[in-house]
């Protein structure tokens, strides 16, 4: 069902702090905390005594105190000490997660820990830029994972689902997708020549990537015609990170890099178009999937415009056969 050997997004970096943060991933739930340095831990969220949820714990320095009983449990899993007792057994312990800070999120590796190689976490440059604006945002979408992937590889929804975005984005009359692999990755690309923003010689560049196993890329670039040199202009650049909390839900924490909107202002409307955009999203995927549940027998007829979503699909369930164990 999931592919453990993985980063994935647990939380925005500034949503852990000093108090115990419930999180659920690839069907875990996990408990994440800062300590007194400001490092990150994560924890399996159960005590190894009688189950209760770490997160309802508080911190004590670096370690983490079960509610129901007292025991405490340092970073690495550890029980560290039990009330009333001079022993702790060393099987008193929980799983620890490797857990990174990276693009101003945490990443958690929730497999073989000594596969969890921080080089492994896509890059996002943008967020080097001084002349771009960013925004992290934090939704849960129940839906499987691979549902929202369909939605960010095939664009052409936006102009009829998005009242504020998609007015002028008719990208369903643009020129045939490309669709390619490179690597761990599924990449696509449509030329749009209608809309206010292109004029003659000009087209705009909308594409991105589908990123093993829960990474989506979308950019929207300005080209001229002959040379495809990209014009100075708005430019949008987001990474969509996907954590599957179960087979049912996913957590969607995008990352949005915009290059023109400086002004206070501007940026709140941005952050506003946004969130409303990712609602109708949410609306229409969470309905769909609804009816997927109840009709689980009906197909789905697939168009041109489908192709990167297929393809991505195929790539995923490739590795989740590789990483599945031998049959005896």
């Amino acid at each position: 069902m999931f592919l453990s050997n993985y980063w994935y997004v647990s939380a925005r970096s500034k949503d852990v702090g000093r108090t115990p943060l419930a999180r659920r991933v690839l069907g875990e739930d996990i408990v994440l905390y800062r300590t007194e340095d400001g490092g990150v831990v994560a924890l399996r969220d159960r005590c190894s005594h009688r189950l209760a949820p770490l997160s309802m714990g508080e911190l004590i320095g670096n370690e983490i105190r079960c509610r129901y009983h007292g025991f405490r449990f340092n970073g690495e899993g550890k029980c560290v000490a039990i009330p009333g007792e001079t022993v702790v057994p060393p099987t008193m312990r929980v799983d620890a997660f490797p857990s990174v800070e990276r693009h101003q999120m945490v990443w958690t590796w929730m497999g073989n820990k000594d596969a969890a190689d921080p080089t492994l976490i896509p890059e996002w440059p943008w967020l080097e830029r001084p002349d771009f604006a960013h925004f992290h945002f934090d939704f849960t979408i129940d839906v499987p994972m691979m549902a929202i992937v369909d939605n960010l590889l095939d664009l052409s929804h936006v102009h009829f689902l998005h009242k504020l975005l998609g007015a002028d984005n008719l990208i369903h009359d643009a020129d045939r997708m490309e669709v390619w692999r490179k690597g761990d990755g599924v990449y696509f690309s449509r030329k749009l020549r209608k809309g206010s923003r292109v004029k003659p010689g000009t087209y705009l560049d909308v594409g991105g990537a589908y990123l093993l196993p829960s990474i989506c890329l979308t950019t929207t670039t300005l080209r001229k015609e002959e040379t495809q040199e990209v014009i100075p202009g708005p430019m949008t650049m987001i990474m969509h990170c996907l954590t599957p909390q179960d087979e049912n839900s996913t957590r969607y924490l995008p990352i949005r890099s915009w290059n023109v909107l400086t002004r206070p202002q501007d940026i709140a409307e941005l952050e506003h178009r946004t969130i409303f955009t990712v609602q109708e999203d949410k609306e229409m995927l969470e309905a769909q999937h609804r009816v997927r549940l109840r009709s689980p027998k009906t197909p789905e007829r697939l168009i041109r415009s489908d192709e990167a979503s297929v393809d991505a699909r195929r790539m995923f369930d490739d590795a989740l056969r590789q990483s599945m164990p031998p049959e005896v």
